[in-house]
């Protein structure tokens, strides 16, 4: 008769039990990789939407806050509202304004572009799918989150840059009528 060796059933459970280990460890793994993959491109557009709203608000801040915009005021079919139109979701156009003809930080009110694009009107590289949209609103300097108060010369500039509706970064500047005389 041939005798067996208990030994080596538990041997093989032992194996199966360190592949099931192993395998769960692996899946784990994985995950945990995805994770931080996603993670890393969640802050890579976190970074290029602060970066975008920062360069558009730079550029609005050193116009004067109010005066004549040529690109309105050249076209009479285009008014504020249908610049707006234009300009609010949707992929640029050759009927989208540029900035380059915005004279006063008030031309930027409402302006929005998808994808970001330069001054004059090139998609920016690597922001597609992102679209900047700024407000500029003349507020109350005791109320400044407040709603538009025409006429107290303080303005609040608000770009926001956002993928589809999720807000990635904005950023937001206030400048007073009386800074922009000082700078004369």
């Amino acid at each position: 008769m041939i005798r067996r060796d208990s030994c080596s059933g538990f041997a093989m459970i032992e194996v199966v039990l360190s592949t099931v280990v192993v395998g769960i460890m692996a899946v784990a793994a994985m995950n945990l990789t995805a994770s931080v993959a996603r993670e890393r491109s969640v802050t890579a557009d976190r970074t290029r939407a602060a970066l975008l709203a920062q360069t558009l608000l730079e550029e609005i801040l050193i116009l004067p806050a109010e005066g004549e915009d040529e690109y309105l005021n050249n076209d009479p079919n285009v008014t504020s509202e249908t610049n707006q139109d234009l300009t609010l979701g949707g992929a640029a156009t050759a009927e989208q304004p540029t900035r380059d003809g915005f004279e006063s930080m008030m031309s930027y009110d409402g302006w929005a572009a998808t994808p970001p694009t330069d001054t004059a009107g090139d998609a920016i590289p690597g922001a597609d799918g992102l679209t900047r949209r700024v407000s500029v609103t003349e507020v109350d300097p005791r109320n400044l989150d407040g709603g538009e108060t025409p006429g107290t010369g303080v303005f609040r500039v608000h770009v926001e840059v956002l993928r589809g509706t999720a807000l990635l970064g904005e950023t937001v500047a206030f400048r007073t009528a009386a800074a922009e005389s000082a700078e004369r």
